[in-house]
């Protein structure tokens, strides 16, 4: 009841026109902050009811404006032996609703002022509810920007909550997944020297607490560092990142040990298209100290896929591969547990069983669309372990399976099915299943139940 309610009120609400074939409005993407709707002053290029809202102005000539955007996400999910058996299974699955609004004042060229709300609601959940489950009502951005793009390097200036995207979401995001983002308690400066953009940031982030407007700032993790693009004009269709993170955080725990952690980053990513190829390669190294331990720390990334634009549903062949460092000897003096500090949520799908930390993954794909409106996925990921002396981690970095005495490395098969249907930008429904085959180190080491996940995804984004 509570699915087909969601669908037809988000339905509802989402009779607007497709935008025009010209039209250039910012893609509809989940990471709303870089959208800018200034074009709107002209009223040729208002084609979409929702455009009323897109483009306030507050004096004649429309120079400030006020931009109104929000989600309504429904996410009703069912897990059969729900981490392997370990935890009870809610009978008729459960809900998760994430509802979001914002408004972003411009005015003129140079100054900006950024607010959103946050709700996160749960229904029907027996089993435990995570932070990133609940947040009943919050303040998620809240910030003032100035910016000057009219000087020889442009530049910008960023300060108070905000979220952060870079790259692909590996290590620094704002956890789209889960049903509550994550933002930061942050200043960000931004440089454009030539084709190069930079990022340089230092922050905090915001605390997910259940109630009503008491998420304070987390003061036992600090992360500061930079982010650097640039197209590569030398190979067509490449582009470079690169960045290095400093990430502070009291009170960590590694494999039943406690203590502050010092954790330094330094990572590169080489990712393109070139006609029908399309690769993403990361690589990422860290030390530093936990305890009286050294952190040394790894990991390589890999996404290639290959898409057959002339054949039924123009199919795209991928494949992923991940090696992720995991703590070689508990008692050597060092630390190489991985940790992805803010990574994307569901990892590794839907599921998110599995996060980033001692694995080894392979995981070949296909994925393609039916029209301009169906889609499908089909995946199928198998997991080892990098170091048998070292456990299974969450997306979150909370350790799911100590390694116990097993020497097994092999951690299990996850297949993944998807299909999405698109109405426009703004309405959208996501249908996923997933199954988890357990391997020798789960059955080893504790309950070992094959894991069923259903998952029925409705958002409404305006």
């Amino acid at each position: 009841m509570h699915v087909a309610f969601s669908f037809l009120l988000l339905a509802s609400v989402s009779a607007a026109a497709a935008p025009a074939a010209r039209d250039p409005r910012p893609p509809a993407t989940p990471y709303r902050v870089e959208e800018n709707w200034a074009f709107l002053r002209d009223p040729a290029l208002r084609t979409d009811p929702v455009d009323a809202l897109k483009f306030i102005p507050l004096d004649p000539e429309g120079t400030d404006f006020v931009t109104l955007g929000g989600e309504a996400r429904h996410v009703w999910r069912y897990f059969h032996n729900e981490a392997w058996g370990a935890q009870p299974d809610d009978a008729n699955g459960y809900h998760l609703i994430r509802l979001m609004l914002n408004a972003d004042v411009r005015l003129g060229a140079h100054w900006r002022i950024y607010g959103e709300l946050k709700s996160g609601l749960v229904e029907g959940k027996i089993t435990p509810i995570r932070p990133a489950d609940r947040d009943d009502l919050d303040l998620h951005q809240a910030f003032v920007e100035r910016r000057d793009t009219t000087s020889s390097v442009p530049w910008l200036l960023r300060v108070g909550r905000q979220e952060f995207h870079y790259g692909s979401g590996r290590i620094l995001t704002f956890r789209e997944g889960p049903n509550v983002r994550q933002s930061f308690d942050a200043a960000l400066f931004r440089v454009q020297p030539g084709a190069w953009k930079i990022d340089t940031l230092c922050a905090r982030p915001a605390e997910t607490t259940p109630g009503i407007f008491d998420n304070q700032t987390d003061d036992q993790q600090l992360i500061y560092g930079f982010y650097a693009v640039t197209p590569l004009t030398l190979l067509k269709g490449a582009n470079l990142d690169l960045y290095y993170l400093g990430y502070d955080r009291d009170n960590a725990r590694f494999l039943g040990q406690s203590g502050d952690e010092r954790r330094q980053s330094l990572g590169a990513r080489f990712w393109g298209r070139r006609n029908a190829l399309d690769y993403n390669f990361e690589a990422l190294w860290q030390w530093g100290d936990f305890r009286t331990d050294e952190i040394r720390a790894w990991t390589v990334a890999s996404d290639t896929g290959y898409t057959f634009a002339s054949a039924p549903t123009s199919p795209r062949l991928g494949l992923k591969a991940n090696i992720i460092s995991g703590d070689r000897d508990p008692s050597d003096g060092r630390l190489g547990t991985f940790n992805a500090l803010y990574p994307r949520g569901n990892y590794f799908g839907e599921i998110g069983l599995l996060g980033p930390a001692n694995l080894v993954n392979l995981h070949p794909g296909i994925t393609g669309k039916f029209n301009r409106s169906w889609g499908y996925g089909l995946a199928t990921a198998f997991f080892w372990r990098e170091s048998n002396r070292d456990g299974i981690y969450n997306s979150g970095g909370a350790v799911v399976r100590p390694p116990g005495s097993s020497t097994a490395r092999y951690i299990g098969t996850q297949s993944d099915l998807s299909i999405n249907w698109t109405y426009d930008r703004h309405f959208s429904v996501e249908v996923f299943y997933a199954h988890f085959r357990p391997g020798d180190f789960l059955r080893e080491t504790g309950r070992h139940e094959s894991v069923d996940f259903l998952s029925l995804v409705t958002r409404y984004r305006f």
